[in-house]
């Protein structure tokens, strides 16, 4: 599957394309996988980056925040 990142670098602004640094989300968590630092989430749309709902997999930018989180908690995220 398709794997994200909050706190990934990507789509830069200078492209044409909006500048994921910025872009958020929010969405439902389905799974929470503590030793690797990664959720599964099933996100609602992302127009700014043309992204349609979806589930995906996205490394956290900070592994603490696994323990903050579990299946089924709605979360908001930031792209960066």
């Amino acid at each position: 599957g398709m794997e994200g990142k909050a706190g990934m670098g990507g789509m830069e602004g200078k492209s044409g394309e909006p500048d994921k640094a910025r872009l958020s989300g929010t969405g439902t968590v389905k799974v929470v996988d503590k030793a690797a630092a990664r959720v599964k989430l099933t996100h609602d749309p992302i127009a700014a980056a043309g992204w349609p709902g979806m589930t995906i997999v996205f490394r956290l930018s900070d592994a603490a925040l696994a323990d903050r989180v579990q299946a089924g908690d709605k979360v908001s995220f930031i792209l960066s």
